[in-house]
């Protein structure tokens, strides 16, 4: 499990570490993290993304998906980064549709208070500083 931060926001994903073992294993070996949040992904539409270091390491997708939807993560490795839906997406490219590996999902009571923030982020505070750290120990 995983603390998703945005200064005082916080929200916990699980991931899927047995769908997409090495897709977890790439995030949670990036841990902790502090990246910039894009506020909404240029092509994919109703999504925030991050780069994630070691993400364009990976050769093969694990529960690959094209449709994101709101409170799940995707991990692109041909564009290094995760994708966070906040509200209805599909990944994309200027090429067209593209797939990701299903890596995680939102989970507990901030969720869908977070999921709101991330879509009013893009018309009110633009990009944002993310911390990503284990939540091993912590309760959701």
């Amino acid at each position: 499990m995983i603390k998703i931060s945005i200064g005082e926001k916080s929200v916990f994903a699980e991931l899927f570490a047995e769908q997409s073992p090495l897709s977890a294993q790439t995030l949670e070996a990036a841990l902790p993290l502090t990246t910039k949040l894009r506020s909404h992904s240029n092509w994919s539409g109703r999504c925030s993304t991050f780069d994630l270091p070691g993400a364009r390491e990976l050769k093969s997708l694990e529960s690959a998906v094209c449709s994101l939807y709101p409170g799940y993560l995707a991990l692109r490795p041909d564009q290094g980064v995760v994708e966070i839906g906040y509200d209805a997406a599909e990944l994309r490219s200027e090429l067209g549709r593209e797939y990701g590996s299903l890596v995680g999902r939102l989970i507990g009571d901030g969720v869908d208070d977070f999921l709101t923030y991330l879509d009013a982020m893009h018309y009110t505070e633009g990009d944002q500083i993310l911390t990503i750290t284990s939540a091993n120990e912590e309760t959701v």
